[in-house]
């Protein structure tokens, strides 16, 4: 039994009873069932049931150079075309985003839409530019219900996420309240037809859960204040939903959504959160990795604090120097970091050379052991082409799904699952809030 994408359920109840049953499934050496779940990362104790049986836990590896590569090569049928959208994805400092295959699908129908035009160089960019893409790429005239399918399709991704709701039920429910006039199974025919919604029995599923994150987040943004003050209610709640590591991604998207309804906002917010603590410097980070349009100015003036955290020996140097190593990655910023690097002779690298990437001077004025790195003989790295690195011993496989890698990992995992039960039985291990998607199986 496949049971795919439990991170996908909302409640949390119906997700908890949900785990509840598969464990005790699992663990019943006379159930019929052999149980294979798959899920992103969830923090907390849902998925405890399954760890207390001892089940096995694979990890969903992202692409890696080679694997990309082969990616191209496939997709484009053409080894010359698919070299092209490598250099592409290098030049617009994708390398780390396209690490998910679902974000490489993406960049590589965007490639071929844009012709020579260059690729967005942030996910924010990819998934704007990919959602206008399957609005113009309908096959249907035009229609009037095609304006309220923008504002239809956001509050749909808010209900995907916060509830079960079937996306029928609440597609008919919103017209009935704002276009009362229009058939509401018409205006169903029309998100079908132009995405990123597709019909599946008698209701409609987003294609990707994220596509559902990505609307929703701007509906939420659309709702705050036009003015960011860190003493209202709502960018309170906001601020503070947004520094746990996994937790916070979504809050993290809903004020990246709100700086881009509100560009002159993105200032005022990283100078806000520059001018506090190490948890705001490390959400500043966060969100300038994510291409926030904050000016060069108080990019430059960020970039002060990051280098005085990369003299330190303090826990959260790590996180944030990793992020704004990141940030850096992007045109928009890159472009004021040689400026802001030439100030201070302590990095101890040439970093005024045009050009040279601030991460340089970064990595001069960190303490040998602040930026360890993951021992990567313990993982599988797996490509469609069945490569060499394929043929390592399996520990973990090909990322399928999930968040964009955040860089180096913090914690190894060990090489093989831990043995449970009788011989010949093998079960389940516990998952990391940290890790990678994960791909769970249980048999007997």
């Amino acid at each position: 039994m496949l049971v795919d994408g439990l991170d996908e359920v909302a409640d949390s109840a119906a997700r908890d009873k949900l785990v509840n049953v598969l464990a005790n499934w699992a663990s019943d050496d006379n159930s019929p069932y052999r149980i294979v779940l798959t899920t992103r990362p969830i923090e907390g104790s849902a998925l405890a049931p399954l760890q207390r049986i001892g089940a096995a836990r694979y990890e969903l590896q992202p692409f890696d150079h080679e694997a990309l590569r082969q990616f191209a090569v496939n997709w484009f049928e053409n080894e010359s075309l698919g070299e092209r959208f490598v250099r592409q994805i290098r030049a617009a400092h994708l390398d780390e985003l396209v690490r998910v295959p679902l974000l490489a699908t993406i960049a590589a129908i965007i490639f071929e839409q844009h012709g020579d035009r260059p690729l967005p160089d942030n996910q924010y960019s990819l998934y704007e530019v990919y959602l206008k893409y399957l609005r113009s790429a309908r096959s249907h005239e035009p229609s009037p219900l095609d304006q309220a399918c923008g504002a239809l399709l956001e509050h749909l991704g808010v209900v995907r996420l916060e509830t079960d709701t079937s996306l029928v039920a609440a597609t008919l429910e919103w017209a009935a309240r704002h276009l009362p006039d229009s058939p509401g199974e018409d205006l169903v025919t029309c998100l079908a037809a132009v995405g990123p919604v597709t019909r599946r029995g008698d209701d409609l599923r987003f294609l990707h859960h994220s596509f559902a994150e990505h609307l929703a987040a701007t509906a939420k943004a659309r709702l705050l204040p036009t003015e960011f003050a860190p003493g209202q209610p709502e960018f309170a709640r906001l601020l503070h939903a947004a520094r746990p590591d996994e937790r916070g991604r979504y809050a993290r998207a809903v004020l990246l959504h709100f700086t881009r309804l509100h560009p002159a906002e993105a200032d005022v917010l990283i100078r806000w959160l520059r001018a506090n603590n190490a948890e705001e410097h490390l959400l500043a980070a966060r969100l300038l990795a994510g291409h926030v349009p904050a000016s060069t100015e108080v990019v430059d003036a960020f970039l002060t604090t990051a280098r005085a955290w990369a003299k330190t020996t303090q826990y959260p140097a790590l996180r944030i120097l990793q992020q704004t190593s990141r940030a850096a990655h992007h045109p928009g910023i890159a472009a004021g970091l040689p400026r802001s690097c030439g100030k201070r002779k302590a990095l101890g690298s040439p970093v005024s050379k045009p050009r040279r990437h601030w991460r340089h001077g970064c990595a001069a004025t960190s303490p040998p052991r602040l930026l360890p790195t993951c021992d990567r003989s313990s993982m599988t790295s797996r490509s469609p082409s069945g490569t060499a690195s394929a043929r390592r011993r399996p520990c973990r496989i090909v990322a399928v799904k999930g968040k964009p890698p955040s860089g180096g990992c913090e914690r190894s995992s060990p090489t093989r699952p831990r043995p449970h039960g009788n011989a010949g039985t093998r079960r389940w291990c516990w998952p990391t809030s940290m890790a990678p998607p994960v791909l769970m199986r249980s048999s007997r």
